[in-house]
């Protein structure tokens, strides 16, 4: 559930299972996967090409799902589990509830969840641009949903539980 603004809504949820064992405490960080829809209309970019290219860079375009961290945890961790997780969606079994184990809490509701998925888009025209100079482009959230991905925690060391 969410309340926003004095209503209650309706927010899909879904657990996945650990598949591995690491150490540390066994802990489930919740992250809202935002399908959408991305139109770039007009970009203008001056220089780096040739270093996307090289580097296998790829713009976000098309129907995609955009991973965002919803826990309050550092913000460069933060930013490289979004990227990492939006490039490279992880694979895993759900399970139902938790089973006992921690839950980090959810820190933002479903309209910063679209917002920060934006910011994402963004973010990665920016840093895989040369000099990104004009970006024109419609953005359409279809549906959004949380997923509470394992890690293993240990001091503040988190590791991938998948």
């Amino acid at each position: 559930m969410e309340f926003g603004s004095g209503e209650v809504a309706h927010v899909d949820a879904r657990v996945a299972r650990f598949n591995t064992e690491k150490g540390g405490e066994k802990v489930y960080i919740p992250f809202w996967v935002n399908d959408v829809d991305l139109n770039v209309r007009d970009k203008k970019i001056v220089g780096g090409r040739i270093g996307r290219f090289i580097k296998g860079q790829k713009q976000f375009s098309g129907r995609m799902n955009l991973w965002v961290c919803a826990a309050d945890i550092d913000d460069k961790l933060r930013k490289e589990w979004n990227m990492d997780y939006t490039l490279n969606p992880p694979s895993f079994t759900e399970q139902k509830g938790f089973e006992g184990i921690e839950r980090v809490p959810v820190i933002m509701n479903e309209e910063g969840a679209g917002h920060a998925a934006e910011f994402l888009f963004i973010r990665h025209e920016v840093e895989i641009s040369g000099t990104l100079q004009k970006l024109d482009y419609d953005f359409t959230i279809h549906n959004q949903e949380i997923i509470y991905l394992p890690f293993y925690k240990s001091n503040s060391t988190y590791i991938s539980g998948l």
